[in-house]
């Protein structure tokens, strides 16, 4: 009998493991556990950076400085924001330690999942403490001078574009309050501009009759770096999208137009309409898209109209603004922007319901070819537009097509770029150190105030200043990481949100070419910048380790 027991203890035996097999399932729970509270933490994170944007799209823009002179104010706004949104994640950090919660993430890890634009800021910064090491001008290159924006500032740059790009999750709604808080501006520059300065920004030497553009920027150069990221966002939203709420990106749209229209620099065009060339496949892909962007321009040509009658007003004061219609006055120019807002409204309607659809691959391959010919017709009716607007800017377009480049060109920018390139062999590959551009160009100092009576501490072209600050390695980094954003974003653009975001930012690089930006701008430029490379890791998130 106690033979045949033996076959019974075997089969208890036999139900050992399945007893190990639950001991097995324990560490899946704790995982299971641990995968949630990353996700608190990942949570934590998204809550703080997305403060800090609305902070940079809210109380970096309307801070206020009675002196554009006086730039390290708006300076200490940003590195304050971005000081307390990196104790308030430290702080997070720390908490997950204390609570014996191992980080979820290791070097190799990170390492893995680091994208190309990312190799190329991290390249770029490299070659930028590299190139302050050896910058024969110390005193300049680590805090900066004037306008400073020095090695430490520009490492703020990156470190807010990283903890961004990993941490925030894009809110369209961020966007808004960012292109809403522009417009705000622009309407405040409009009064500033007719003599209704009521904080007193403008310097003391612009008031008169007629103003530009300061706003809480002070700055017109500065001004439309910022506007006009704001209003190609604007644009493609609206012309993309179909909801009511969208008609608000119109209206703002609007704003921002007349808003650069009085800027009177012309970087921000350019930088809108070879934009608008490069991404016109995308931005007009059905008639509902061709409706919306046509009544855009319809307005945009009635304000055109508006701003050249206003003028004449202004000669006479005040009192020729009122005097009774059909004689003068404000009056006088209602029925013809009515007439031209109703134009729009009519084309709009037309362009939606009665026109034929073209199909996409065909759009696809004709819109380059038009592209060209616009070009070529531009080109070639060049002396024609320069002739009938009498614009010194189309004149010296017409000049420069025909090979005459005179230093007096785009605002003496012709000068400082064929002066400034002199400066690049010296220091081909790692430049003369960050903000080291003053420091160097100093050589042509006794030239500049002769012949201008000024003297230049920027190039007034974010492309040259690089080439020349950080050399061809610095700018290939940076243009790599420019270039390796909108690669990856190539096959997102379906998705409005990163269309929008993609194109403002394209117009950002182009007009950069013409323009310079300040810690006054380059803090809100940098926040976009790490919004849009959030949208692109936002649909790669299952490739981010865990926090």
């Amino acid at each position: 009998m106690e033979k045949k027991k033996k076959p019974a203890a075997r089969m208890e035996n036999k139900k050992r493991p399945a007893a190990r097999m639950e001991k097995k399932k324990k560490p899946a729970a704790r995982a299971d556990d641990q995968a949630v509270r990353h996700m608190d933490v990942r949570r934590a994170l998204g809550v703080i950076t997305r403060g800090f944007v609305l902070c940079m799209f809210v109380i970096h823009a309307l801070s206020i400085s009675g002196n554009y002179m006086q730039i390290r104010y708006k300076q200490r706004v940003y590195v304050l924001l971005l000081t307390l949104m990196a104790a308030a994640t430290l702080l997070v950090l720390f908490y997950q330690a204390a609570q014996g919660r191992r980080p979820g993430f290791g070097f190799k890890k990170w390492a893995k999942c680091i994208k190309i634009h990312e190799y190329m800021l991290l390249g770029y910064w490299a070659v930028m403490l590299l190139s302050a090491l050896l910058s024969p001008y110390q005193e300049n290159v680590w805090l900066g001078v004037t306008r400073p924006e020095g090695f430490w500032l520009q490492s703020a740059y990156i470190a807010s574009f990283f903890m961004i790009s990993r941490f925030y999750k894009p809110d369209e709604r961020d966007m808004l309050v960012y292109v809403s808080v522009m417009a705000l501006i622009s309407v405040y520059g409009v009064f500033q501009y007719y003599g209704l300065d009521f904080l007193e920004l403008a310097p003391e030497e612009f008031y008169g009759p007629k103003l530009l553009l300061f706003s809480t920027i002070n700055n017109r150069n500065v001004a439309s770096t910022l506007l006009v990221m704001a209003f190609g966002f604007g644009v493609v939203m609206f012309t993309q999208k179909s909801k009511k709420r969208d008609w608000a990106y119109f209206v703002c749209a609007l704003i921002l137009f007349y808003a650069l229209l009085i800027t009177d620099t012309e970087s921000g065009y350019v930088g809108l309409l070879l934009a608008g060339a490069l991404s016109l496949a995308l931005l007009v892909r059905d008639r509902h898209m061709a409706a919306r962007l046509c009544a855009l321009f319809a307005c945009f040509f009635a304000l055109l109209f508006i701003n050249g009658s206003v003028y004449p007003l202004l000669q006479t004061g005040w009192e020729g603004w009122f005097a009774p219609w059909p004689f003068g006055g404000l009056l006088a120019i209602a029925p013809y922007a009515a007439g031209a807002f109703a134009a729009a409204a009519a084309l709009f309607k037309f362009l939606k319901v009665k026109t034929p659809k073209i199909s996409g691959k065909v759009w696809r391959r004709g819109w380059p070819v038009l592209f060209i010919a616009l070009l070529v017709l531009l080109c070639a009716c060049m002396p024609v537009i320069a002739g009938a607007t009498q614009l010194r800017s189309f004149d010296e377009l017409n000049e420069m097509l025909h090979g005459n480049i005179e230093d007096t060109f785009m605002s003496n920018r012709a000068y400082i770029w064929s002066r400034a390139l002199t400066l690049v062999p010296d220091r081909p590959l790692i430049g003369h150190g960050p903000d080291a551009f003053e420091a160097a160009f100093k050589v042509f100092y006794d030239e500049s105030a002769e012949l201008f009576g000024v003297y230049f501490d920027k190039a007034h072209s974010e492309w040259v200043q690089a080439l020349v600050d950080v050399g061809a390695l610095g700018f290939a980094a940076l243009m790599g990481f420019y270039g390796a954003l909108f690669y990856a974003a190539r096959k997102k653009t379906g998705n409005t949100f990163t269309l929008a975001l993609g194109f403002a930012m394209l117009v950002y690089v182009i007009q950069a070419a013409f323009n310079f930006a300040t810690p006054v701008a380059h803090p809100i430029v940098w926040t976009v910048w790490g919004v849009f490379g959030a949208r692109i890791q936002n649909d790669d998130e299952s490739e981010l380790p865990a926090i």
